[in-house]
């Protein structure tokens, strides 16, 4: 069985569709057709069923994708692993991060092996830290970033940094990072929160339930950059990691000003996790180790800065719409 077939099928399956998976390896539509129906005969099944919307697996399939992840995902994993040192490193790499952790992680790690390791390939997905643990579980990544609640499971992890959760609300608000807003101010503020299922989301609806309140928010979104826009107009208050605000501000704040302060003594933990029950690629393992150091080198507390200098750097124009403040 021809292991380039494999991959190829892998990633018609991901893309559903002949033509995206053409364009992702780089082959003709013609070759991928001629890779699945070797397969097909090899192993004496039909595998892909057309549709109007394109192409999905049939069980066999479905079986066969899983196998044949765990098959390329060794393959790599020995390619890279017998090489010899100082070898440039080669092969794919996908890490699956939060969005909220561009900045802070994301576009330095980037550079970093962009630099040291300009003929590694690296994937990236942008999602959310459940979503990031799905793609871990499901293959469909080598490594994740998550917090210390998603690390249940069959995963070796290593701490990156702990994060303040935040209140954050309009330039009109007297939140600051050096006084701390009690939980229980939930109850008494018009929120915009993130759509459930969501870590965050949890956190809040566990407060909420404990202070008795049960009106639902004001608004609810599928993003963080969409509840900072929100806020930043004036239409409440959100909850959110500190580095997700500082990461995501700049666009909310082009044309208004965020403010944002500890929400009680609430923090979680950022972690990267590896797969126990499969092979790790060399690339993926240089990749988290990187992120540590990424992460060492940018201490979460930022004791140095100043608060005028957060509040100038999440500040643009001092045009934002007054609100009237729940918190003065």
């Amino acid at each position: 069985m021809n292991i380039k077939h494999l991959g190829y099928f892998v990633e018609i399956v991901s893309c559903g569709s002949l033509s995206q998976a053409a364009e992702r390896v780089y082959v003709t539509q013609s070759a991928l057709s001629r890779a699945v129906s070797q397969l097909e005969q090899e192993l004496e099944c039909r595998l892909l069923e057309r549709t109007t919307k394109g192409v999905v697996p049939t069980s066999q399939g479905h079986a066969l994708v899983e196998r044949a992840q765990r098959i390329l995902q060794e393959s790599q994993a020995i390619a890279q692993d017998v090489k010899l040192p100082g070898t440039a490193l080669r092969g794919r790499v996908r890490l699956a991060m939060p969005t909220g952790l561009r900045n802070r992680l994301t576009r330095p790690l980037v550079g970093r092996l962009r630099q040291a390791y300009p003929q590694l390939r690296i994937e990236i997905t942008e999602t959310t830290s459940r979503g990031a643990r799905t793609a871990l579980d499901e293959g469909r990544v080598d490594l994740a970033v998550l917090t210390e609640s998603e690390r249940a499971g069959r995963l070796n992890t290593v701490p990156l940094y702990t994060d303040r959760i935040c209140l954050v609300g309009p330039g009109s608000s007297t939140l600051s990072m050096g006084r701390a807003v009690p939980t229980a101010t939930l109850g008494t503020l018009p929120l915009v929160l993130l759509r459930a299922p969501n870590n965050l989301r949890a956190v809040v609806d566990r407060i909420l339930r404990r202070l008795h309140v049960d009106t639902p928010p004001v608004l609810e979104v599928s993003s963080s950059p969409l509840a900072l826009s929100l806020v930043a107009d004036g239409h409440g208050y959100t909850v959110l990691p500190r580095s997700t605000v500082e990461s995501m501000a700049g666009a909310a704040a082009d044309q208004h000003a965020l403010k944002l302060a500890p929400l009680g003594k609430l923090a979680l933990t950022w972690m990267v996790a590896l797969p126990q029950d499969r092979p790790v690629p060399q690339g993926a393992r240089l990749m988290a180790q990187v992120l540590h150091e990424l992460a060492m080198q940018a201490p979460s507390a930022r004791g140095g800065e100043s608060e005028e200098g957060r509040n100038a750097g999440m500040r643009a124009r001092q045009g934002a719409r007054a609100t009237r403040d729940p918190l003065r």
